[in-house]
C-alpha cells in the first residue's frame, strides 16, 4: 500500500505539485484540475478528494454531498464550453502511483470516434495547446464561480 505522502493524488490535491494552469476548483474537500498536458482532449478534467481516500464508502457525508454537485455543475460546465455528445465520469483510482479516488469527467464532442472506456486510449491527430488548455481553465473558472454549490 503506497502511503499518503507517496499518493499523486495527495501531492496535487494538497498543492506540493502544482497542476498546469493550478485548480479549476478547490475548497477544503475538493479539487479540481484540468488533465496534465499533454492532454489528448480539452476540458477533460480530473475532481478528487483532498484527503486520501481509496474508496467511495470512505468519504464522509460533507465530501460525498460536494462530489454529487461538483460532478453535476461540472457536466453543466462542460456542455457550456465545448458542447460534447456525451460526458464521462469514470474512476478507477488503482494506478501504483494513485489509489486516492479521483474522478476523471470527460467531454466527448462529435469529433472524437472512441466511446465508453475507449476514451483512455483516444489519440487525437492534433493536442489541445496549453494556451487552448489556460484558456478553457480560465472559462471553466468563471462558469463553476456561476453555478452554486
Amino acid at each position: 500500500m503506497i502511503s499518503p505522502q507517496d499518493c499523486l493524488g495527495c501531492q496535487i490535491s494538497s498543492g506540493i505539485l502544482t497542476p498546469f494552469g493550478g485548480f479549476i476548483y478547490a475548497s477544503d474537500l475538493w479539487t479540481v484540475n484540468h488533465v496534465l498536458p499533454p492532454a489528448r482532449i480539452l476540458g477533460w478534467m480530473v475532481l478528487q478528494p483532498r484527503r486520501h481516500v481509496e474508496a467511495i464508502h470512505e468519504l464522509n457525508h460533507s465530501e460525498q454531498v460536494e462530489m454529487a454537485k461538483l460532478i453535476s455543475n461540472l457536466d453543466q460546465v462542460l456542455y457550456k464550453l465545448v458542447s460534447p455528445q456525451k460526458v464521462y465520469a469514470c474512476m478507477f483510482a488503482e494506478s501504483e502511483d494513485c489509489p486516492h479516488i479521483h474522478f476523471h469527467i470527460v467531454p466527448r464532442t462529435s469529433d472524437i470516434n472512441a466511446i465508453g472506456p475507449a476514451i483512455f486510449g483516444y489519440k487525437p491527430e492534433v493536442f489541445p495547446s496549453e494556451s487552448e488548455i489556460l484558456d478553457f481553465i480560465d472559462k471553466a473558472k468563471s462558469c463553476l464561480s456561476a453555478l452554486a454549490l
